[in-house]
């Protein structure tokens, strides 16, 4: 356990949630998590922050540079006033948040005196009302391992966690297009962009992208900390229908609720990827599919083939 969090073990008390329900969707990164969101902030009985992604536990546990607050930011926060701290984000132009209350109690959130996890609980609660499910949808959490699940479970006994699976070589790509798109470069330049980030991935380059690509190391950590009736693995190509969000209010405990599934969530920067790219990559990234297949007792029929035996396959990758 993080020195962080082991100056607070003794403590016997529990965060007050106003006996709500806690959902936790830990990813995948670029697996729907943006239009998950999106349906839950419609649903009457769920509350999601203002921010989507609360970046919490990944600030204590998981590779430093997963996402969230890491440890040399999260003491600089602590040196700073309240006040300071405060303006430093109005002056930054980050107007996600919508009120002086909501960014004390973003600022907060970190803060040791409200160890264990009482500043979060504020945050995750900020605005429930008569919600009784609140939920926090943050993919980095993918990243911390058995020990940040075991603290999340600390934190809420009886929340429960969901997991979403994209066909692994369309996650990758569309992980490469966010990071392009994050450094600005033009529609002209992103083909021959892509083309580099992908032979970097392919050299073992790209840590963030291999490590947001590894679900089965995910689901081998969730397994070993959480209870089977509080996890769900979904996937992505067979969410949009209504017996898959049946599924998952059902799992949230939680009344059904329409949705809308023509209704695109922060599209990304579009660039087709070719016959070529993807067996690279799905030659890549074989022993995951195999890891996948063997878990799950199948992969489902929209994920990428096999276009030949896997040695061949490795080969061409190379």
């Amino acid at each position: 356990m993080p020195a962080d969090l082991q100056k607070t073990s003794q403590t016997p008390a529990t965060p007050d949630l106003g006996g709500r329900n806690v959902l936790f969707c830990v990813g995948a990164q670029k697996a729907g998590t943006s239009w998950l969101h999106d349906y839950l902030s419609e649903h009457p009985e769920v509350h999601v922050p203002a921010v989507k992604e609360m970046h919490y536990f990944d600030g204590f546990f998981g590779p430093e540079k997963a996402g969230g607050v890491p440890k040399r930011r999260r003491e600089n926060y602590k040196k700073l006033p309240m006040a300071e701290r405060i303006a430093a984000k109005l002056r930054n132009g980050n107007l996600a948040y919508p009120s002086t209350a909501y960014l004390k109690a973003m600022v907060e959130m970190h803060d040791e005196a409200n160890f264990p996890h009482q500043g979060y609980a504020n945050l995750l609660t900020n605005g429930a009302g008569p919600a009784t499910c609140v939920a926090d949808v943050t993919p980095s959490y993918a990243l911390i391992g058995e020990d940040g699940f075991r603290e999340m479970l600390a934190f809420s006994p009886g929340a429960h966690f969901l997991y979403i699976l994209r066909d692994p070589v369309s996650r990758v790509w569309s992980a490469l297009r966010m990071v392009l798109q994050n450094s600005n470069v033009s529609k002209d330049e992103l083909p021959a962009a892509l083309a580099e980030k992908v032979d970097l991935f392919l050299k073992g380059r790209q840590k963030h992208v291999h490590l947001r690509s590894a679900y089965s190391a995910t689901m081998d950590a969730m397994e070993a900390v959480i209870p089977a009736d509080q996890r769900l693995y979904v996937i992505y190509e067979e969410m949009f229908r209504d017996e898959t969000v049946q599924k998952l209010t059902d799992f949230f405990g939680v009344s059904p609720h329409k949705a809308n599934f023509d209704k695109v969530v922060r599209k990304g920067v579009q660039s087709k990827m070719d016959a070529t790219v993807a067996g690279r990559l799905r030659a890549y990234l074989d022993d995951e599919y195999l890891r996948l297949e063997r878990r799950l007792g199948r992969l489902p029929e929209q994920w990428t083939p096999r276009a030949a035996p896997a040695a061949a396959l490795r080969e061409n990758a190379k």
